[in-house]
């Protein structure tokens, strides 16, 4: 009898042989958490190749049951599966071919309420979908959140697929204005096409998850299988998109001041913000660039991004006049101050924040370690707003 150790290393013996990959990579493989969003055509591929490779956790979402009209494309489902839930569906299946990887259900569409709360905790994020509403939605959390994600779509015979990650363009860079696109339903789409995209998506997502740059990064590839054309086109970085925003921790604002950068900055853990965070005199400050602060915010946070904060009363006055309009509590007072906590991302900008407010003489001031990613990593939606609505 093979011990369950065995019996893995066994499993992935294949794809361990390749120097490329190795036990170490196989390791790495099994620790990552990928969230599959759509298991149609492209779905149904993507998961079963990511559950064959041994992706430790795999996160399926899509608010459909099976139809008799996906099969012939859906090649995760079966003719016993029409009418279930595809996500109940997929889940029996996948574990029928490798019981040891773990599921998280979620058998819901995808939604402005539930977003942030879906992507949470996931190392990357696979669009399978067929609705621009949905990428949109997806492209601009995975900004927020600093993860990328693999973009898939389908048109009769032609397909195409792409990395949008941290640093580079973004969807609305290659897709900037909301159009009307028709889905597989309204136009048709050969059977086979799904699996060939659908496995390079898979195949983009195991060398995300490799540590391996994506060749897909900043390109899309296009493929067309009535000329069996396969080709690229780069994609450009738009001046204007929102993705240059989500940039700024890493070329923060540099200090003017030695006195600057050698004062302390006293901090906040997000456990001690979430036990405060109804005190009626704290004031919550956000000072990312305007396109972060309405992607994702704290509720009732007051905006003033660190790079229109200067040293001088003014600028603090300015703040105090926006956080009394917010009037969160009838108790807050109209003059004075209370309890300031500065956030940004990650918590490098509001370190400067916070000793710019010092030196313009605000006492009560604290940065928020990790800022509002590692809030988002605990808590996941609570206390939070967005406004996707405003952006497109």
């Amino acid at each position: 009898m093979k011990s369950n150790e065995a019996l893995d290393l066994e499993r992935y013996l294949r794809q361990t042989t390749l120097p490329e990959l190795g036990i170490e990579g196989q390791a790495a493989l099994l620790a990552s958490k990928v969230l599959v969003v759509g298991l149609g055509g492209l779905g149904a591929p993507v998961a079963t190749y990511l559950a064959a490779a041994g992706v430790g956790e795999l996160g399926l979402c899509d608010g459909d049951k099976v139809e008799l009209s996906n099969l012939h494309r859906q090649v995760l489902f079966n003719e016993a599966d029409l009418g279930t839930s595809k996500v109940d569906a997929a889940a029996t299946n996948i574990l029928a071919k490798n019981s040891k990887i773990k599921l998280k259900k979620e058998s819901r569409f995808l939604s402005s309420e539930n977003v942030f709360e879906l992507l949470a905790g996931f190392d990357l994020v696979v669009d399978c979908t067929d609705s621009l509403e949905a990428r949109y939605l997806i492209n601009d959390t995975c900004l927020a959140l600093g993860i990328p994600f693999v973009y898939g779509a389908l048109h009769k015979f032609q397909g195409q697929c792409s990395v949008f990650a941290p640093g580079g363009p973004c969807f609305r860079c290659y897709m900037p204005a909301f159009a009307s696109v028709p889905t597989c339903q309204m136009t048709g789409v050969l059977g086979v096409l799904p699996g060939l995209v659908g496995c390079a998506q898979a195949t983009a997502v195991l060398q995300l998850l490799l540590g391996r740059s994506s060749p897909l990064v900043g390109v899309m590839q296009f493929f067309d299988l009535l000329t069996f054309d396969f080709y690229k086109i780069a994609i450009p970085r738009q001046a204007d998109c929102i993705c240059r925003a989500f940039d700024n921790d890493a070329k923060s604002v540099p200090l003017k001041s030695s006195h600057l950068e050698s004062m302390p900055v006293r901090s906040i853990s997000v456990q001690k913000l979430h036990e405060q965070l109804q005190k009626p005199d704290l004031t919550l400050l956000d000072v990312r660039e305007l396109a972060e602060f309405r992607t994702m915010r704290f509720k009732n946070a007051v905006h003033l991004p660190l790079s229109q904060l200067s040293i001088s009363k003014s600028s603090i006055e300015t703040a105090l006049a926006l956080s009394n309009q917010e009037s969160k509590s009838e108790s807050k007072s109209e003059s004075k101050l209370g309890s300031v906590v500065v956030y940004c991302r990650s918590g490098q900008r509001s370190i400067q924040a916070v000793r710019i407010l010092q030196a313009s003489g605000v006492e009560n001031v604290v940065n928020l370690d990790g800022g509002i990613m590692e809030w988002h990593r605990s808590f996941q939606g609570e206390g939070l707003d967005s406004d996707f609505d405003a952006i497109d």
